[in-house]
């Protein structure tokens, strides 16, 4: 298993080193639709704002994947923001950040993205735990396409 995930980690060094993209999104949902959905939402952002030749989707089903890919990151530091689901069948969107966190402190990553929580939660307790695990904002997950360029420019992502 070990040597896998070191072969995996070899083949995505190679290949970011080689790409021509200055950042990527992270998309992570354990819903294959939604995941897909919001994917396209934001390649149509993207391509939008003429930022297709520097900007990359990639997606993910769970918050481990959310973890390789920012632990993953650390040698480019090109990803420039994740967009997560909360509730996910291993490791939540939260539990995810909340590592990634506490990883910062201990000076075991030195670079984080901007992290989106993207949840159909309405409670603002629930919503207040998500932000309290590190999210930088929470968004609903029908989220409209303006206000979601609106977050991403803000942030300086696209």
């Amino acid at each position: 298993m070990d040597n896998d995930i070191f072969m995996k980690s070899s083949i995505i060094q190679k290949y970011v080193s080689q790409d021509k993209y200055s950042s990527y999104i992270i998309v992570i949902d354990d819903t294959f639709l939604i995941r897909n959905n919001l994917k396209k939402l934001i390649n149509n952002i993207i391509k939008q704002n003429k930022k297709e030749n520097d900007i990359k989707v990639l997606s993910g089903s769970d918050g481990a994947d959310l973890l390789w890919y920012v632990v993953e990151d650390q040698t480019f530091q090109r990803i420039s923001c994740v967009i997560s689901d909360e509730s996910m069948d291993h490791i939540n969107g939260s539990q995810a950040v909340s590592i990634l966190k506490k990883l910062k402190k201990d000076e075991k990553v030195r670079h984080l993205p901007y992290f989106i929580c993207s949840t159909n939660f309405e409670d603002d307790s629930i919503k207040g735990r998500i932000l309290d695990s590190g999210f930088d904002i929470v968004i609903d997950k029908q989220t409209k396409k303006t206000d979601l360029e609106n977050i991403l420019k803000s942030r300086k992502i696209i």
